[in-house]
Parts: structure tokens; C-alpha cells; sequence
């Protein structure tokens, strides 16, 4: 089941319009939380807060506050939807259509199809644009969005001379929007007159209506289970199940308009105990929540969705957890309340529980509700047994979706630090601005490493590779960058300097980095350790932006005593073909305050030899992607036969890096490789490991 449930899974993350109403939920979460919270606060059912509220200003704001947020949730799930919708389009990514035309389009749409005009006053208005109106803001945000797209085809018939508007983008966007402008709206004009139709043809008073009047409002088990799979089925996709309830009369209160008196017909069973917690019963999903779910997301949208399902309000978890188009929540949320509405009739039919007697509100928190509807604690006892069992109906199906979501997110991790390393090569290529999961995750770690940089805490440290010779001495070491203590292994040290670049912190990587490395130096002398070379890695980007990095060089190389060539500052090859004159002049500047050069990566960048002699490096680092065939591959055997060829006279140090095996020591000796690092001799290793490491070698 739940490998069924995963290929759903998978398929609805990579459907686009799943996607696009995803993206357009998670934009909504701040007003269904601010709504539902205001709601519930008015709501809370004690006459003398009730009286409080309702004499003071804090009444008024909240119902202010309310009507802002959650009674117009569905017109802001329409402009949200039909933006993501729109920036999927390749008109708008470059620019032919601007973004926000798409989204006009919509509301226009919206407001063809479901407003309702007062011709003498001129005026409109709509009605439920609240969370009952969500499903149909839903489609039509899709629906007009993509029409107009498929129009837009047709735009440049009204630009005669494009020529003219090439330099004008968001004018000749706004001419070539005009004509599926009018024929998106034309299409929703008919399709209004279409519905009136189905209005009439399917409403209470219709054949159609009177069929579910019989088959659904009687007191039947079978009518019970029905209602709960229709609301249910409809709640899944976005329908609310208030919406669902008040359009049939089943929910009404038959009995006060002088019908035969039912029991389970009515508002109060279905509101009090069968939706406890909202619809789909979820007061026992946020209790599965935190005892099963992940501590991250899941967690915080269950605390941030307590207090309104205690108010019988779930918005906040159908629409931001999300519930709706969730394949994990989909049998959980048909299953619970199901059970819950089986158990009610079962307990109400055989009079364990006394029938409902009191009309309570709906937002009436349960248990509380239980006992004032049926003025029995019968009614409580009910609704706590009803709550256990929607807990253990949710509880496999939230472990389930937390072992998928572990998945996919080291999935996307992976393809993260894939993406990394070809970004910290390229000036024009990010990941915080990517709009998919890789780029959400990049801004989650770009959130936290600037809360670590304005605290001064970088959770970082260094870690030492040892560098050895022929003779299986040790020369020197290289710094490593390392990040312990992350939700996700082995994060990529590229990654890592990529995220600090993209979030504005070359700086503070790179002085760290520096500091860091030079005082841990001073210890390993200070330990006995010398005749060493310590190398690390400087970032191009930082070099660019850091003004005052070659002072701050001089502090630290002054207050540690560093001897000339004791530290190595290394650069990439493909970062020293676009040097300049200035960055030759602040190299000449590191070399004068005793720092030495190496080239990094040699032989996988646009190799010139004139680089060496430019920036008078000391050491040159054949890249591993160089070597890892060199036993028998002949081509790399005279890559690197050059490379040490042209290093002997001008007395420069080779060192190969990456080697894993003793053939190619062996080979890379004979072609005149004189120092080696790589997991062969040692992995990189932390600071009091290779002060052992330095004792045995």
C-alpha cells in the first residue's frame, strides 16, 4: 500500500498542475493562519468573554482582521494559483508577458463566472470568496490562466511594427496581451450562461435535487456513510465541507421546519461528531502529527493549526500541511471520520449515547460540544472515542509520508550538491533562486547560515589531509572546510561555499576560513610540528568583494609569527584565467607578506603556462579527475608528464591529489610526481588526529 501510495506521490509532484496549486497553497498559509486564528479567538464559546470581546476595540480588530484574511482566502488562493501557474509559462521567463497580466486575466475571469450585478446601483459582488469558495478559485485561476497562454499565440497579430516595441518590453507586452485578453473572457462569458443552466437543472428544487433528498436525507446507515464519502471525496479536492453540507438539505435542521424529526440528518451530528477537529476528523492528525511526524515541518504546522482545530477549524492543515491532493492523507481523511459517523450511529441507534437535544454552534470546541449537545457526558466519552480512533487511523499514514518525504529530500539534496559544483564555476548560474525543491532547500540553508554569521557561531570547522612524498614522509597538509551536525551528511564543501556566496557571506566564510586555519597552525607548531606547509583554499568570489583581506593577511601573519612559505594560498586554474592586472597586483601583495601561491585543479581548467609565470605560483595540484585512470591511460600519462616537466625547471612542487591506489603512486612517480595526497595515504583528518598522524610520519 504504501509503495502505491509513493508512486502517487511521485507523480503528483511532478504533475504540473498539482505543482502549480502546491505552490499557490504554501503562498496562502499566512492568511488561512491569521484568518482561522482570528475566527476561533471570536469564537470561543464563553458568554462572558463573548461579552468582552464584543464591548471592546479587540472585537472589532479581530473581526477586521478576520473579513482581510480568511473571508477573502479564496480571491487570494485565485491570484496566488494564477501566478504560479503563469511563471511556469516561457512567456513570461522571458519576458514577453508579464506576470502579472495572467493573474488580471483571472479575476476578470472569476468575476464573469461568479458575480452577481445590481444594474441600477452599479455595483457587484461576490459571494464565498471564504474557504467554501477555495475549489472553484482553484480552477479558475488554472483554467483562465492557461487559456490565456494558449491564446496568447495569437498576440502578435495587433503588433504591426515589432520592431518598434522591441525596446518597450512591458508595453508590447501589454499590446500583445489584448487579444487572449478577449477571447479568455469571451470563453468565460459563455461559460457563465452555461452554468446558470447547471444551477437550475441540478439544485434543490430539480429532479436532480430531489434525488439526493431521498437518498441521502433519511437516518440510514447507509445515507450516514454516503454523506461522509461525498463531503469527504469533494474535501480532498478543495471543496470545503461547509460548502458541500449547506448545499443539500440534509444538514439542515429538518425537525424545526416541521418535518418528521431525525437524528443523524441534521447539522449538529455531522459538525459535532463526525468532523472533529474539521473535516476528515483531523483533531486526531495533528495528535499523529506530534507523536509520529518529522520535527521539522510537520510539527510546526501542527502547533501552528492546534488552537483552531480545537475550534473545529482545519483550514490551516488542509490547505498549508497540505491535506488537499495529499495521496498519504487521502484514505485517513475518507476512514476517520467514517469511523467517527459509524460509532455515532451505532451509540445513538442503541441509546448509549441520548440523542442531540441542544443546538450548539459549530465551532463549539469537542468534548465541550458532546456534553452541551446531548447534556450527557455520554456525548463526551463518545467524541474522545472518536478521536482515538481518527489518531490511530492517521498514525501509519503520517510515518509513511515521513519516510517519502526523508527520501525525496536526500534525493534533492544530492541533485543539490551536483547543482553546487557546477554554480561555483560559473558567474551565472545560482541555486537559492531556483523555483523547485533544490532551490527550497538552498534557501533553508541559506536562512540558517545567516542566523549563524549574525550570531558569530559558524557551526563549521577544519579538518587536515596530509600531504606526503615519495618516501612516505610528511610535507604538509591541505584545510579542509567541514559542516558536522546537519539534518544531512556529507554536505559538499562547494556547497557550502556556494550558499555563503549566493547569501552575501564570502566574507565572513572566507576570514573564518583564514583565521581558523593559521591560529590552528600556530597550535600544531606550537605541538612540535615543523618543517610543515599548510595550504588552503582561497574563494575567487570572496577576493572580489573583500577590500580588506590583505590587511586583515598581515594582522594574522604578524600575530601568529608566520614564517615566509609556511602558508599556502590556493586558487583554482579556472579562476586565474580571468585574472587582471589588479588581481596580479594583490597576489604579488600575499607574496610579499610571505604567503606562497599554488594553482589548484591544474589541468581541467583553460590551461596557459603563462599563468604560473604571471602570478609566480610555487606549487602546481594535478586535479584527481587527472589521475584516476594514469596507470594505463595514456593520454593522462602525458598530461601529467608535461605538466611535471614543466614544473622541474622552474622548481616548482607537484603535488598530485586524489590518489586512492598504490599503482598510481607508482605511476606518478615515475612520471616525476614527487608529493601525494589522497585517501591512499590518509583521509582528511581533525586536528588532534593528525597531530598522531604527524608523530607516526
Amino acid at each position: 500500500m504504501t509503495a502505491f501510495i509513493e508512486r502517487i506521490a511521485i507523480r503528483l509532484s511532478e504533475n504540473r498542475m498539482a505543482r502549480i496549486i502546491n505552490k499557490g497553497l504554501i503562498n496562502l498559509i499566512p492568511f488561512i493562519l491569521i484568518g482561522a486564528i482570528c475566527l476561533a479567538t471570536l469564537e470561543i464559546p464563553i458568554p462572558a468573554y463573548q461579552h468582552f470581546i464584543s464591548t471592546v476595540l479587540g472585537g472589532s480588530f479581530l473581526m477586521v482582521l478576520n473579513d482581510a484574511t480568511f473571508e477573502v482566502i479564496a480571491l487570494a488562493a485565485l491570484l496566488s494559483v494564477s501566478h504560479a501557474s503563469a511563471r511556469e509559462h516561457r512567456s513570461t521567463r522571458n519576458s514577453s508577458v508579464h506576470v502579472v497580466i495572467p493573474m488580471f486575466v483571472s479575476f476578470a475571469a472569476f468575476t464573469i463566472l461568479f458575480a452577481s450585478w445590481d444594474r441600477v446601483d452599479k455595483i457587484f459582488y461576490f459571494t464565498d470568496l471564504g474557504a467554501s469558495g477555495m475549489f472553484r478559485a482553484f480552477l479558475v485561476g488554472l483554467v483562465a490562466t492557461e487559456l490565456f497562454f494558449y491564446f496568447a499565440r495569437f498576440g502578435d497579430w495587433l503588433l504591426p511594427d515589432r520592431i518598434g516595441f522591441d525596446a518597450y518590453l512591458q508595453i508590447r507586452s501589454a499590446f500583445r496581451s489584448i487579444i487572449p485578453i478577449i477571447l479568455t473572457l469571451l470563453v468565460c462569458t459563455g461559460l457563465r450562461f452555461g452554468l446558470d443552466q447547471l444551477v437550475v437543472l441540478t439544485g434543490i428544487d430539480s429532479e436532480f435535487g430531489k434525488l439526493i433528498k431521498a437518498n441521502l436525507v433519511n437516518d440510514s446507515l447507509p445515507a450516514v456513510i454516503q454523506t461522509v464519502l461525498y463531503s469527504q471525496v469533494l474535501g480532498f479536492f478543495g471543496v470545503h465541507y461547509l460548502s458541500s453540507f449547506s448545499f443539500f438539505p440534509f444538514v439542515r435542521d429538518i425537525a424545526a421546519s416541521g418535518s418528521t424529526p431525525v437524528m443523524f440528518a441534521s447539522q449538529d451530528f455531522y459538525l459535532q461528531f463526525v468532523a472533529i477537529g474539521g473535516a476528515g476528523a483531523t483533531l486526531g492528525l495533528i495528535v499523529a502529527l506530534f507523536a509520529v511526524g518529522s520535527r521539522g515541518k510537520n510539527r510546526s504546522f501542527a502547533r501552528a493549526a492546534i488552537f483552531p482545530a480545537v475550534f473545529n477549524l482545519n483550514e490551516p492543515l488542509l490547505y498549508g500541511f497540505p491535506i488537499v491532493l495529499n495521496p498519504f492523507m487521502f484514505i485517513p481523511f475518507l476512514l476517520a471520520p467514517m469511523v467517527a459517523a459509524i460509532l455515532g450511529f451505532i451509540c445513538f441507534s442503541t441509546g448509549i449515547v441520548p440523542p442531540i437535544i441542544n443546538d450548539v454552534s459549530w465551532t463549539c470546541p469537542p468534548l465541550i460540544s458532546g456534553y452541551l449537545s446531548t447534556g450527557s457526558l455520554a456525548g463526551t466519552a463518545l467524541q474522545c472515542v472518536s478521536i482515538a480512533a481518527s489518531i490511530g487511523l492517521y498514525i501509519p499514514f503520517v510515518t509513511a509520508q515521513k519516510g517519502f518525504e526523508r527520501k525525496q529530500y536526500e534525493q534533492n539534496f544530492n541533485l543539490l550538491q551536483k547543482t553546487a559544483e557546477s554554480a561555483i564555476k560559473s558567474e551565472y548560474l545560482t541555486i537559492i533562486d531556483r523555483d523547485d525543491a533544490v532551490g527550497e532547500i538552498a534557501r533553508d540553508f541559506s536562512i540558517k547560515l545567516r542566523e549563524y554569521a549574525l550570531d558569530g557561531q559558524l557551526p563549521f570547522t577544519m579538518a587536515y589531509q596530509p600531504k606526503v612524498d615519495k618516501h612516505n614522509k610528511l610535507v604538509g597538509c591541505e584545510a579542509l572546510l567541514r559542516w558536522h551536525g546537519t539534518e544531512t551528511k556529507n554536505i559538499s564543501p562547494l556547497l557550502l561555499v556556494e550558499l555563503m556566496d549566493e547569501s552575501g557571506l564570502s566574507s565572513v566564510l572566507g576570514r573564518w576560513v583564514t583565521e581558523t586555519c593559521i591560529r590552528e597552525f600556530a597550535e600544531l607548531k606550537a605541538g612540535g610540528i615543523e618543517d610543515l606547509r599548510m595550504s588552503l583554499n582561497l574563494n575567487p568570489r570572496h577576493l572580489a568583494v573583500d577590500d580588506g583581506f590583505l590587511k586583515f593577511l598581515k594582522e594574522l601573519r604578524d600575530h601568529y609569527r608566520l614564517q615566509p612559505g609556511e602558508v599556502e594560498l590556493e586558487i583554482t586554474e579556472h579562476a586565474m584565467v580571468r585574472h587582471n592586472m589588479e588581481m596580479r597586483r594583490l597576489f604579488r601583495s600575499m607574496r610579499d607578506l610571505g604567503y606562497s601561491l599554488a594553482i589548484d585543479d591544474m589541468g581541467v581548467g583553460y590551461s596557459s603556462l603563462s599563468y604560473i609565470s604571471d602570478f609566480e605560483v610555487r606549487t602546481v595540484k594535478i586535479d584527481a579527475s587527472m589521475i584516476d585512470r594514469v596507470e594505463d591511460d595514456y593520454q593522462q600519462q602525458e598530461i601529467v608528464r608535461s605538466i611535471t616537466n614543466l614544473a622541474k625547471p622552474l622548481a616548482l612542487t607537484v603535488v598530485a591529489e586524489g590518489v586512492e591506489k598504490e599503482g598510481q603512486v607508482e605511476s606518478l612517480i615515475q612520471l616525476g610526481v614527487e608529493v601525494f595526497q589522497g585517501y591512499y595515504f590518509s583521509r582528511p583528518l581533525t586536528k588532534q588526529d593528525f597531530i598522531e598522524f604527524a608523530k607516526s610520519h
